[in-house]
């Protein structure tokens, strides 16, 4: 059960931290919503904060992943920026134009 406080450990946290992690994740928050949710990040924070007290001689050795095997690595020809703009939706000036992803907050 997620202890619900009124006064949270972490300040980052606060409803204004919660709603900042929202909206740099592009998630739409409720009215409200922030409130209910800095408790819990912050009750997921602190297991996370004991996990990492563990000391790495009590952790188990890792495994190694299974051999993946590898195909000889030679150029082939590819396909010419022409043909690869066929496929594209939309052009400009030899470039395919994508959607912006980092938003400056402004």
């Amino acid at each position: 059960m997620v202890p619900m406080t009124s006064e949270l450990e972490n300040p980052f946290l606060s409803r204004e931290g919660v709603e900042r992690i929202a909206r740099l994740a592009r998630l739409h928050l409720a009215p409200g919503e922030a409130d209910g949710l800095a408790p819990k990040l912050e009750h997921v924070l602190s297991h996370i904060e004991r996990i990492a007290e563990i000391p790495d001689a009590d952790l188990p050795e890792p495994e190694a992943p299974p051999a993946t095997p590898l195909r000889a690595d030679r150029p082939v020809a590819g396909e010419g920026r022409e043909e690869l703009a066929r496929n594209a939706a939309v052009t400009s000036h030899g470039l395919v134009p994508v959607p912006r992803v980092v938003d400056s907050g402004r």
